[in-house]
């Protein structure tokens, strides 16, 4: 009989997501969603984004059940 090895972290799915357009609070449902089925999510966004419109300022809206 195979042994099993030994379970370094909890049975939830360990995700890393790099993501510019998460700056945009309305965008980071989409995380709260990943979230909400058991995945323990880390998000990484830079602090503000540059582009022809002006800067955006990273918000903080919707981060329930995950890290920003």
């Amino acid at each position: 009989m195979a042994t099993r090895a030994p379970r370094l972290y909890n049975d939830a799915m360990h995700v890393v997501m790099v993501s510019k357009a998460l700056v945009v609070g309305a965008y980071q449902r989409k995380a709260e969603e990943i979230a909400r089925r058991g995945v323990a999510l880390t998000v990484l966004t830079p602090p503000s984004w540059r582009d022809a419109r002006g800067t955006q300022k990273a918000e903080r809206l919707h981060t329930d059940g995950y890290e920003l």
